[in-house]
């Protein structure tokens, strides 16, 4: 197994900096998001009692109990179903050392290109995967020692070198699951064919007429009803998608920025850096660099 080996010193900087959005966040079966959702992060999910639905780059899937995944949060996500007395965490993880790590480099693309990972073998490595969440939020809480919490950082890497390799060598159906419809009923099976339009063609210059027609509405219509029941607008679900395909661009591409803009499917640089900048807070550039 080839490793990903380019790898930044934490003696850079202060623990306290280094480890920011190093963190564990506990979830309950009221914890639905209202609006679908983007951050820098990797994140790592485990349910511990319950199941799930999350909304994933237009996708929805299925996360059943005790089974680890992992996403890129730059994907626009969104947690739609909670079942009762569900109970869950989340660790993210900088995206800097996400890609620095002893990682295969075929997993980081698979990542970073929008795959929802799945531990193949969840019912060899649950108890595991169980008590490993469990130390790790503990490490994590406020309050705990620096020690407690490079010990994590540490782990999470050696559990993610074991998640690459059992990935990889697995069949693709078991790690992957196919997108499935929003919902079943009509209103759900058009939300289904707008965002499915999107997430194939974002790096075209697609507008809100053709996410409509792709799903056989009247355009105006269709932008109520994506609002009602995703939360945001058609545009703003375009936008991101062509954001976090450009994050990814300018993290593991020598891409030249004009490049990374007409790959990503905007109209031209100077859009890309005036959207890139008000939505994600720096330049693409500045991005790059810290990343």
């Amino acid at each position: 197994m080839t490793l990903h080996t380019r790898r930044k010193k934490s003696a850079d900087l202060p623990w306290d900096v280094y480890k920011k959005g190093f963190s564990f966040y506990r979830g309950d079966e009221n914890s639905v998001s209202p609006r679908p959702q983007r951050q820098t992060e990797i994140g790592i999910g485990f349910v511990f009692r319950g199941a799930s639905k999350l909304t994933f780059g237009g996708r929805v899937e299925k996360i059943r109990e005790k089974q680890l995944h992992l996403i890129w949060g730059a994907v626009p996500h969104q947690t739609t179903w909670l079942a009762p007395r569900t109970s869950f965490g989340v660790v993210s993880i900088p995206l800097s050392w996400f890609v620095s790590w002893n990682l295969p480099g075929e997993f980081v693309q698979r990542v970073l290109s929008g795959d929802f990972i799945r531990e193949p073998n969840p019912s060899s490595r649950t108890a595991t995967d169980e008590l490993l969440m469990l130390q790790w939020e503990r490490d994590l809480a406020p309050g705990h020692s620096e020690t407690s919490q490079k010990v994590a950082l540490m782990e999470v890497e050696a559990r993610l070198i074991r998640l690459a390799e059992a990935v990889l060598s697995a069949k693709p159906a078991e790690t992957l699951t196919r997108p499935s419809p929003v919902n079943s009923n009509v209103s759900g099976d058009s939300i289904d064919k707008m965002t499915s339009y999107i997430a194939a063609h974002y790096q075209e210059p697609i507008d809100v007429n053709d996410i409509a027609k792709a799903a056989g509405l009247n355009p105006a219509y269709a932008m109520r009803l994506f609002r009602k029941l995703w939360g945001t607008t058609m545009g703003s679900f375009l936008l991101q998608h062509r954001l976090w395909h450009a994050q990814r661009l300018l993290v593991s591409t020598p891409m030249k920025i004009f490049e990374v803009a007409e790959e990503s499917g905007f109209g031209s640089t100077a859009q890309f850096h005036e959207l890139f900048r008000r939505n994600l807070h720096q330049t693409p550039a500045n991005y790059r660099s810290h990343h």
